[in-house]
């Protein structure tokens, strides 16, 4: 886990925050109602995003993930852990030295990346993932008037990751997956946002 963490495009909304006194935070509707990704976050998430935001922008200065501090600012890690909030906002978040520098990512874990893709590559797609491909509908395009489906590649990459009761469950739920902002099958299965379904035995 990164040890500070830096929001995305904070100096773009909030110009000069760092040599301002600021009284309040600019949080835009369209963050609510149309970015897919955000809606898709728990409502746990949501607050801590939120208040990632605003500790920056009091402390001017990258977050730091200090479990006492973290406690202090009123977050509970009791409740949800925070390793696992900080995974489902990397797309709104950047982990950062404590002088705001980006966080190198560890070269090992590339390449550990690199050779599963490339090792994948060249065996079939499993059975029980072809099963649940075929029946993740995907999102629908509007424009195209069907369902879409992109990213198989990578989605069977996290289907490895899978245990063997959350495979099940996901290719018991995966035809009940619909609407205009379901994301692709690799961050639906990388979510486990299967675990919003309720499967009858």
């Amino acid at each position: 886990m990164p040890t500070y963490i830096h929001i995305k495009n904070l100096e773009k909304y909030h110009p000069g925050y760092k040599d301002r006194e600021l009284s309040w935070c600019k949080a835009y509707f369209t963050m609510l109602n149309a970015d897919p990704d955000f809606e898709m976050l728990c409502e746990i998430d949501k607050w801590r995003f939120l208040a990632f935001t605003m500790l920056e922008l009091q402390c001017k200065k990258p977050v730091p993930l200090d479990a006492k501090y973290l406690k202090r600012k009123g977050f509970q890690p009791n409740k949800r852990p925070i390793s696992l909030t900080l995974q489902m906002l990397q797309k709104f978040i950047l982990p950062v030295t404590e002088n705001g520098n980006p966080c190198n990512v560890e070269e090992d874990k590339e390449e550990e990346k690199d050779k599963e893709k490339e090792l994948a590559r060249f065996q079939k797609y499993p059975p029980d993932f072809e099963e649940f491909w075929k029946k993740f509908k995907g999102r629908w395009n509007s424009e195209k008037d069907r369902y879409v489906k992109v990213g198989k590649f990578e989605a069977s990459l996290e289907w490895r990751r899978l245990t063997e009761s959350e495979k099940k469950k996901a290719i018991a739920v995966a035809g009940k997956v619909s609407g205009k902002y379901v994301p692709d099958a690799c961050r639906w299965l990388k979510r486990k946002m299967f675990d919003d379904f309720t499967v009858r035995p």
